[in-house]
């Protein structure tokens, strides 16, 4: 395998989406995504920053899980 295509993967399993951008790929509700995430069932996490409205981010790997145990049920 060439080193391109295996820095391409890393790269893309280090990409992190945020809270709309995991509802339009999920086709679900906003709201869905947020309580999807304080019932832990979405692992988040906040990058530093400042004030209350920082963003949440969900990583590329944890968006494949929830569709593996999406397609799993």
């Amino acid at each position: 395998m060439s080193t391109t295509s295996t820095r391409a993967r890393e790269d893309e399993s280090l990409r992190c989406f945020t809270v709309p951008e995991v509802d339009e790929r999920l086709a679900v509700d906003t709201k869905t995504v947020e309580r999807m995430i304080l019932n832990r069932e979405i692992e988040a996490f906040y990058p530093r920053g400042r004030g209350r409205n920082r963003p949440v981010r969900i990583s590329a790997d944890e968006l494949r899980a929830v569709f593996a145990r999406t397609l799993g049920e």
